[in-house]
């Protein structure tokens, strides 16, 4: 019967990040970023997270209005506008070994941060030994104004089953290089849509999550194609069409 419940408490997680996807991902990234501004000057003044890791956060902001702020236009022949922009993958799980090192934290924050101004949903499911940190992460996030239902916990002992999901669209782990490979072959052979493993492998040096393109790994192109020549057309048409010709 426990083993039972664990499954249905994992996919509500699931279901609940997945239905809340949609209209995080349409606020697009200047609303979020908003709302990741007021979590930076939240975090800062906390203890158990640092100036550090509101820096982490502030550094991702700044990228994703850079890269991702803008929709920018594509060459295409006359009377047709084309738009490349950009749009979160859908639910990430954010998870990490056991270390408490700044550096750790401040890579989650990096991911955490990263991922909700992409346009992605989370549930963190962290290690035992971090629930406290999860705590503190869940709840400033929720006083920043990032909806409940966007940002959800769970348990290390669910960690599995929501990384074997095919509905989770990919992981963001801290950690070690190990880890990762067994991350990745999980991810590589589980049924459903391709899953994206964003890693932090390199300890203190934050190597990874201080990429200036890291960001691009939490998203997918989309284009969008208008055709601006047929409104000429018909207007033609309708003027051709009436009685007085």
């Amino acid at each position: 019967m426990v083993v039972e419940n664990k499954v249905v408490q994992t996919q509500q997680l699931i279901e609940t990040g997945l239905c809340a996807w949609q209209s995080w991902n349409d606020r697009g990234v200047i609303a979020r970023a908003e709302l990741i501004a007021k979590w930076v000057e939240i975090i800062s003044q906390e203890a158990a997270l640092g100036k550090l890791a509101g820096e982490m956060a502030k550094y991702q902001k700044h990228q994703a209005i850079t890269l991702l702020g803008d929709e920018k236009l594509m060459p295409g022949p006359t009377g047709e506008v084309n738009e490349l922009y950009s749009a979160g993958r859908g639910l990430f799980i954010v998870a990490a070994t056991d270390a408490d090192q700044s550096s750790t934290i401040n890579a989650i924050v990096g991911h955490v941060s990263a991922a909700l101004l992409s346009g992605n949903t989370l549930v963190l499911a962290l290690p035992q030994a971090q629930q406290a940190l999860q705590f503190v992460l869940l709840n400033t996030l929720h006083a920043a104004g990032i909806p409940e239902l966007v940002v959800q916990g769970a348990e290390e002992t669910e960690l599995t089953a929501l990384i074997e999901s095919p509905q989770v669209a990919g992981v963001a782990f801290t950690g070690d290089e190990k880890t990762a490979q067994t991350l990745n072959r999980t991810l590589s052979t589980r049924d459903g849509l391709l899953a994206q493993l964003v890693a932090e492998v390199s300890g203190s040096a934050l190597a990874y999550v201080t990429d200036d393109h890291f960001i691009l790994r939490f998203i997918t192109e989309r284009t969008r194609t208008i055709n601006i020549t047929a409104v000429g057309g018909n207007a033609i048409l309708l003027e051709l069409g009436g009685g007085d010709h």
